[in-house]
């Protein structure tokens, strides 16, 4: 059993007990979150698409951590003007662990 969930302008795919990372919340590590937004569930052979969502259903969790992502470098360069600029970039996520989807 899945799902297709959006969050944040992005989708995910989730399943009971897995361990997604979504854009930064304002939430503590434990508490529980919900995911209004589904888009898509799949079970055995039973297949729900949403038109743009599934009404009546959610998907549970519970806040496990915030976390960095990966380094991103970005470089500036003007050949003619010697001119160059390096600068890092690491966004913050919130690490969600995933209960339960509620049909």
């Amino acid at each position: 059993m899945y799902a297709i969930i959006q969050d944040g302008g992005k989708q995910y795919k989730v399943a009971p007990g897995a361990i997604v990372d979504i854009e930064k919340r304002d939430c503590k590590p434990g508490t529980a979150v919900e995911f209004p937004h589904v888009i898509y569930f799949h079970e055995k052979s039973e297949v729900k698409i949403g038109t743009p969502t599934l009404l009546n259903m959610k998907v549970k969790g519970v806040v496990q951590e915030h976390i960095h992502g990966p380094k991103i470098t970005i470089i500036k360069y003007r050949r003619t003007k010697d001119s160059r600029c390096k600068r890092g970039h690491r966004q913050w996520y919130t690490r969600v662990r995933i209960a339960e989807i509620v049909k």
